[in-house]
Order: C-alpha cells, then sequence, then structure tokens
C-alpha cells in the first residue's frame, strides 16, 4: 500500500519534523546521524502525492513550534532544504564560470594547445601526417645508410 510516514525526532527540546515512505529505512539512516534522538510516528498518509502530505507536515511543524520546540527544520515542511542549489543549477553554474574563464584567457588556451595537451581533431590530423612523414624518412635513411 503507498502510503507517506510524518515522523519526528525528538531530543531534550529540539525537534525535527520530516517525512519518508519507507520509516525503517529512514530510521536506520538517521541512528547513526543523531545518536539518541526518539523517533515517533506521527501520521500516516495514504498517498505519496505532495500535495497530500505537505499540509500535515507542517501542521506538525507548526504544532511544535507552539509546544516551546526548537524545531529544527530549515523551513516550515514540505519544501525539502531552501537555499541549496540543485546539481541542474550547480552544472549551469559551472559552465558559464568556465566560459567566462575562457573568454577572459584566451591566451592561457592558446598556451594549452601548444603543450599538446588538448588537440582538436583537425590538430590530431595534421600531428599525424607530420609523424608519419617523419618516420617514413627515418625508416628510408636507416635502411639505405649513406657511409
Amino acid at each position: 500500500m503507498e502510503q507517506t510516514i510524518i515522523y519526528a525526532y525528538t531530543q531534550d527540546n529540539n525537534v525535527y519534523v520530516g517525512k519518508t515512505k519507507n520509516p525503517n529505512n529512514r530510521r536506520s539512516k538517521h541512528k547513526t546521524r543523531f545518536g539518541n534522538w526518539e523517533y515517533k510516528i506521527l501520521d500516516e498518509i495514504p498517498s505519496f502525492k505532495k500535495e497530500d502530505w505537505k499540509p500535515y507536515e507542517c501542521a506538525w511543524i507548526q504544532i511544535y513550534k507552539e509546544w516551546g520546540y526548537n524545531v529544527e527544520n530549515r523551513n516550515n515542511g514540505g519544501g525539502g532544504p531552501q537555499g541549496f542549489k540543485t546539481e541542474e543549477e550547480k552544472k549551469q553554474n559551472y559552465r558559464q564560470a568556465t566560459r567566462n574563464w575562457n573568454k577572459n584567457n584566451p591566451e592561457k588556451i592558446k598556451e594549452y594547445d601548444k603543450k599538446n595537451y588538448y588537440l582538436t581533431r583537425e590538430a590530431k590530423s595534421d600531428y599525424r601526417k607530420q609523424y608519419n612523414k617523419q618516420y617514413y624518412l627515418n625508416k628510408k635513411q636507416n635502411a639505405n645508410p649513406t657511409t
């Protein structure tokens, strides 16, 4: 049966309210991280849909705040951590930074190319032709030594 579990970890006056689809897995993951926090199941919602479980999580966070607990959640529930960048945002920022660096440092890119660390397809082809020509010239000279 599909269900979402709203749970709380409490210790002294601190509480963290969260949701999970697999309470046993969630509980075992938090054992090492939270130490001796007490685990409580607050609600069982028969759905995985965010619009179904989010109001419950938000309500429990609000209830614990009203009871005077120090709520450890970074937001009011249901949104995940705020202020953290997704992987896609990180990739976009990295790409943009790389483009800007390449535009501002063209001489560094040329220097990189001169060292043969990075070659374009055309440059590799030219390099191979030049190498093969030199190889066959050396081979011909070694086969017919003039003494």
